[in-house]
């Protein structure tokens, strides 16, 4: 059974919906335990790291940023959202797995802070675009496990809803910028990328997506493309770039736009590649960017859309170094704090399991 047509039934045949999770479940049990690329050291950095985020979860079912650096303060919404992502990419859902609780705890905190105007906030008034593509992922993967049809309603309106908040914060070149208002009418690549893998993930949750919105994301990330080599920052001509953790996140979400041969897509995947070439030292890619675990994450997401032998040769190297790097307590850690690199650092090394929908492009 394929697990995308979970989460393409419509909440218009409720039944239907149970009837593929329930499918789903039993190919789940019936499959491996674990895949052929996750070796014994990489199973026990996982649960490490599972165990650290189910111990930091707070009491409202959130997660927050212990970075020192001010810019990074709490985050719940981005926090929860990633923390709830390694955990369903083990196979747990709101309802089964060792770790079902957290990730239903963390889902009703996502959903409560959805405000009227679809917007997914904790912080009043103030809308973190980066927090509402992110949660929008989160959403959008766990929907289809509500036990209950007027859950399953709820958690479908609150989907249409968001994502309807994503297209009117769009700006005007296609692009999103850190907010929703008009403050800036420029967009900013990595924002970008971010709403469109949410807009993805909804859509394959079965709700609505406006065809026009990302049209236009794609024309905007066409824009940032810098001569030959990657994409910069943004749309501007002195934007700094090309940078890596752009262009693999560009590549990553023009997959997930369903620009599968598109000249913008060979481009990013040609300097990805040269840049994670085959012998290439993974750390040096990292090891002076304070924002190291969203390069792995989009740069992960990059190797495994393409396959073959990037997948093959990027795979054993970056379980290796995630291993070897990290913490007794079983977190990793860069700018951004503990709990964002270690949800990425897991999610990696379960990428093999293949159960999250957005990694089934």
């Amino acid at each position: 059974m394929n697990p995308h047509l979970l989460y393409r039934c419509s909440v218009r045949a409720p039944w239907l919906c149970w009837l593929c999770f329930a499918l789903l479940l039993t190919r789940v049990q019936a499959q491996p335990t674990v895949p052929p690329r996750v070796d014994p050291a990489a199973e026990r950095a996982i649960e490490k790291g599972l165990r650290y985020l189910a111990r930091t979860q707070n009491g409202d079912g959130s997660w927050s940023s212990d970075a020192e650096w001010v810019g990074m303060k709490a985050r719940e919404i981005t926090m929860t959202s990633f923390a709830v992502l390694a955990f369903m990419a083990g196979g747990n859902t709101a309802y089964e797995g060792p770790y079902s609780d957290h990730v239903r705890r963390g889902l009703e905190f996502l959903s409560r802070n959805a405000g009227k105007g679809g917007y997914i906030a904790a912080d009043g008034d103030y809308v973190d675009m980066y927090g509402h593509g992110y949660a929008l992922l989160a959403l959008a993967q766990g929907y289809g496990s509500e036990k209950r049809p007027e859950d399953a309603e709820k958690a479908h309106r609150l989907l249409e809803n968001a994502a309807k908040a994503v297209g009117k914060a769009q700006k005007s070149n296609g692009g999103w910028f850190y907010t929703p208002g008009k403050k800036s009418m420029r967009g900013e690549g990595s924002v970008t990328i971010t709403q469109v893998q949410g807009l993805r993930a909804t859509k394959d949750a079965g709700v609505s997506v406006s065809k026009t919105t990302v049209d236009k994301a794609v024309r905007y990330l066409e824009k940032t493309r810098k001569g030959s080599g990657g994409l910069k920052y943004d749309a501007q001509k002195v934007s700094r770039g090309p940078l890596l953790p752009i262009t693999a996140a560009g590549y990553a979400s023009m997959m997930s736009a369903g620009e599968y041969r598109s000249p913008l897509t060979e481009h990013c995947l040609r300097y990805v590649e040269k840049e994670t070439a085959k012998g290439t030292n993974l750390s040096a890619i990292t090891e002076d960017n304070n924002y190291a675990f969203y390069t792995w994450f989009y740069l992960a997401q990059s190797m495994y859309f393409s396959g073959g032998e990037n997948w093959g040769n990027f795979y054993p190297r970056a379980s290796e170094l995630l291993v070897s790097t990290q913490t007794p307590e079983g977190t990793w850690q860069d700018r951004t704090g503990k709990v964002l690199p270690t949800a990425v650092g897991v999610m990696l090394l379960q990428m093999p399991y293949n159960y999250l929908p957005i990694l089934q492009i």
